[in-house]
């Protein structure tokens, strides 16, 4: 929508800037016809809505026996924004072409820059309007709030353009002096405060804008770290899992091993209490691969909670859009109290670490009874 605005301006700006050359090149009655045209239509649209509205309070006395005048203060508020444009079309606008080399300006009318069809189509549609007022069934409030809003497009589309032509050639060209009529200062004082405030708006929407992106991004940066730590975490309980089987494995080779080949160390341990020796020489790696095995736990668990919140990150973004903001803040916040406390690990380590296993002590035991029976007996 305010790209087609902004090229309907441009356009009365374009033709704005030619009307203006022609009428400083002598054609001084340019456009006069269509203004005056113009002028009278929307006079006569003025005295209709006054009579109206004398009827208005002369019936309401007469019939209610009171009358409340803000009953009448639309048509009256339309009734301004009419005459101010009626003004706008007919105020005076000097020019000086060359301050150096010329004596005299150019008086013209301001509404001689606007468009010629546009001027055309604004005394046709208030004629259309005046006939419409006249006819029983159609409401007076109802024509003129319409009509308010076309004078509202009309002053926006034509005569706002024109006077920002002359107050640009006024400021650019140290040349040419360009006189502004009263009603025009004062239209141009409200569209500098417009543009304003379309500024403001237009920086605070940038902002906002910025603000998004640079919270997208922390986001974004905030899952990758979350995803680099699930990756280191899935490293560690590869290599843990793997000690695991490396442990398990000289738990059960070591004692074969020794059994089969050894000659020097456990060669004075012989019978029931020798073997029960060298089968125990692997249940130490069974409370390592333990521990390995432990440690290896934690970190899946760990890479498990780093993997949910890598993808709720990911998600949150077009999972909070078209919530309201009250919502997104406090669906943001839960998720950051879950990533930013400690993990709810199931395998989270006390602080005190077996070597062996209730298991491997339990056969540690049973072997040690086991090889005191034996050394009685022989005995």
């Amino acid at each position: 929508m305010s790209e087609i605005l902004d090229s309907a301006r441009e356009r009365s700006s374009k033709a704005s800037r030619e009307n203006l050359r022609l009428i400083l090149d002598g054609d001084i009655s340019f456009n006069r016809p269509q203004v005056d045209e113009c002028v009278k239509a929307l006079s006569d649209m003025i005295t209709m809505i006054g009579e109206a509205t004398e009827r208005y309070e002369k019936n309401s006395l007469e019939l209610r026996g009171f009358f409340v005048p803000s009953e009448t203060s639309p048509l009256n508020q339309h009734v301004a924004v009419i005459a101010e444009t009626l003004d706008l079309l007919t105020d005076n606008v000097g020019v000086v072409q060359d301050l150096y080399r010329r004596d005299g300006a150019v008086t013209f009318q301001l509404g001689q820059l606007c468009r010629t069809d546009g001027l055309e189509a604004l005394a046709g549609i208030t004629r259309e309007r005046i006939a419409k007022m006249q006819a029983p069934d159609q409401s007076l409030s109802g024509v003129t709030s319409d009509f308010a809003s076309v004078i509202g497009g009309f002053q926006a589309g034509e005569i706002d353009p024109a006077i920002r032509v002359l107050q640009e050639i006024s400021a650019n060209n140290d040349q040419m002096d360009v006189s502004l009529g009263q009603h025009a200062n004062s239209r141009l004082t409200k569209i500098q405060a417009t543009r304003v405030s379309e500024i403001e708006g237009e920086a605070e929407r940038s902002l906002e804008n910025i603000r998004a992106a640079a919270h997208g991004v922390g986001v974004g940066r905030l899952a990758k770290d979350f995803e680099a730590g699930r990756n280191d975490e899935r490293s560690s309980a590869k290599f843990w899992t793997s000690a695991v089987f490396v442990c398990v494995a000289a738990a059960v080779s070591l004692p074969i091993l020794i059994h089969s080949v050894d000659t020097h160390l456990f060669s004075q341990l012989s019978g029931t209490t020798g073997v029960i020796v060298k089968a125990l020489t692997g249940l130490p790696f069974l409370g390592l691969a333990g521990y390995c095995a432990r440690i290896a736990s934690q970190h899946r668990e760990a890479a498990r909670h780093l993997a949910i919140l890598t993808t709720q990150m990911d998600a949150l973004r077009a999972y909070v859009d078209g919530l309201p903001g009250e919502d997104q803040r406090e669906i943001t916040m839960i998720l950051g109290r879950r990533a930013f406390s400690n993990p709810e690990l199931g395998t989270r380590d006390s602080g005190q670490v077996n070597m062996l296993p209730d298991d491997a002590l339990k056969v540690l035991e049973k072997a040690v009874d086991l090889a005191k029976e034996a050394q009685k007996r022989s005995q």
